[in-house]
Parts: C-alpha cells; sequence; structure tokens
C-alpha cells in the first residue's frame, strides 16, 4: 500500500534477492521513460523503496504520480519474488 508522507507518496518492495529487486527495476525504468515522470528511488539489496512527488507542482502529489504508483505495482505484481 502506498502512503503519503512529507516526501510524497511511498512504498517498499522487498523481493527474494538482489537479482530479483534489480530484474523489477530495470522494469520499472521502461515505465518510468514512458510516463516521463522520474521518481526518487533507493535500493538496498532485496528491498527498494519509491518517493513519489512533482517538483513542478511545488513538491506536491499530483495525477502523475498517482498514475506512476499504479504502473510499478503493476510490475510488482508480476514480479514472481515480490514479497
Amino acid at each position: 500500500m502506498w502512503t503519503e508522507a512529507a516526501q510524497g507518496l511511498h512504498k517498499q518492495f522487498i523481493f527474494a534477492d538482489f537479482h530479483q529487486a534489480w530484474t523489477f527495476m530495470e522494469q520499472v525504468r521502461v515505465v518510468i521513460d514512458k510516463l516521463d515522470h522520474h521518481p526518487r528511488w533507493q535500493n538496498n539489496w532485496n528491498t527498494v523503496d519509491f518517493w513519489l512527488l512533482t517538483q513542478a507542482a511545488g513538491d506536491t502529489v499530483t495525477k502523475q504520480d498517482t498514475e506512476l504508483a499504479r504502473a510499478i505495482d503493476v510490475v510488482a505484481e508480476a514480479c514472481d519474488t515480490y514479497i
């Protein structure tokens, strides 16, 4: 579940291992490029965190952020190793 915080929408994804987390990130990169909306994200071994907000809208959460969040969830659901 995505939660809204001061840094924007946040969600953490945990995978079986680093390789699976990296594969997920590669697949999300394609979505990010397609939507032309670039999140703050971080990887720590098997964990990937996202923070979504729109700087051009004064660092607020916009429709563009919620669309990206839904698209990231679709990628995660397709990953067999998403915990």
